[in-house]
């Protein structure tokens, strides 16, 4: 008997999701984000801490700066996706 195949939720239909249905404005959590993120991007860090998280930027080909993720303490402790903590601190 053939195996059913694979179901795959895209990040697209996940933030639909949060969006239409959880009813959460993704317009203005970006601005949020942004206003929060401003000052320490245009100063030149390559990431930042507030309140235990840590906001990791990026520069693109183009010079705009870019959030790229955002990382718990957790997580830059080396737990939950520490390799991508580890890969992201060394970046800076």
């Amino acid at each position: 008997m053939a195996m059913p195949p694979k179901v795959i939720v895209s990040e697209h239909a996940i933030l639909r999701y949060v969006e239409r249905i959880l009813g959460l404005d993704l317009v203005q959590l970006k601005a949020k984000l942004e206003r929060q993120v401003r000052a320490a991007a245009q100063a030149g860090a390559s990431s930042f801490t507030e309140d235990g998280a840590t906001f990791v930027f990026e520069t693109t080909p183009t010079g705009e700066i870019c959030l790229v993720t955002v990382l718990t303490d957790k997580m830059r402790r080396g737990g939950t996706h520490g390799r991508q903590a580890k890969r992201m601190a060394r970046r800076k």
